[in-house]
């Protein structure tokens, strides 16, 4: 059996692999920050990253569904809110609703 590990090691372990893995080291990414993916590359990372952000909200309201601690539910709520946006009010889901509108000044942008 794999012995627990204490709280500092535990965290220490964590921001190891966020420095080895962090999504900012990836091939992919350095290529969209560059500019150099093309219109369909683009839109394929849209539509990926789109479908990602979408589905934070629902993860989030499940894992509120669960939680007993009433000051957690309180502190958490504020995820779903910020993506899916309050009555009256556009959520991050919204802002990425940008992007199809955009694609001709992107593609412009990409050169591609």
């Amino acid at each position: 059996m794999t012995e627990l590990l204490n709280p500092q090691e535990f965290e220490r372990r964590l921001r190891q692999i966020g420095e080895e893995r962090y999504h900012s080291k990836h091939p992919f990414h350095r290529l969209l920050h560059e500019g150099k993916l093309n219109k369909g590359q683009l839109q394929a990372w849209v539509l990926n990253r789109f479908y990602y952000q979408r589905s934070i909200p629902l993860k989030d309201a499940g894992l509120m569904s669960r939680a007993e601690d009433p000051a957690f539910r309180r502190e958490w709520i504020h995820r779903i809110l910020d993506h899916d946006g309050a009555e009256g009010t556009e959520g991050g889901i919204d802002r990425w609703l940008y992007w199809p509108r955009a694609w001709d000044s992107i593609a412009t942008t990409c050169n591609r």
